[in-house]
């Protein structure tokens, strides 16, 4: 918070989005219920643990295949930005040893992988 009042001033295409609306009423606990409903429906941090992997694109089928021994989610692939050829993969897993596991594995798969295990 701030010392003085002030204005701020938000654009957005989604003015009932719940976190506009919480941030314009000073609604902590709102935004807070709201979020936690959502993380936990689509089953992200406090409810999974994640693992973004990036690796060539030429190397999604075989992370794929690796991840199905796992009892893990793997969303993508999605293009890398600024890193031409590369792809990355968010891997969710209720367990955090599963996800470094299927990591681990896959990097076996594919030496040239990079994981960072609950990114931010």
């Amino acid at each position: 918070g701030r010392m003085e009042s002030g204005t701020a001033i938000i654009q957005t295409h989604y003015p009932d989005h719940y976190a506009v609306v919480a941030a314009a009423r000073r609604d902590y606990d709102y935004f807070y219920e709201s979020e936690i409903a959502d993380r936990e429906s689509l089953f992200y941090p406090p409810f999974s643990h994640l693992a973004r992997v990036i690796l060539h694109t030429s190397a999604s089928e075989a992370l794929i295949e690796v991840m199905h021994s796992f009892e893990v989610e793997a969303l993508g692939p999605a293009p890398f930005p600024g890193r031409g050829g590369k792809t990355h993969f968010l891997i969710k897993g209720r367990e955090a040893r599963t996800v470094r596991s299927a990591c681990l594995a896959a990097r076996k798969a594919i030496p040239s992988l990079e994981i960072d295990l609950d990114p931010a």
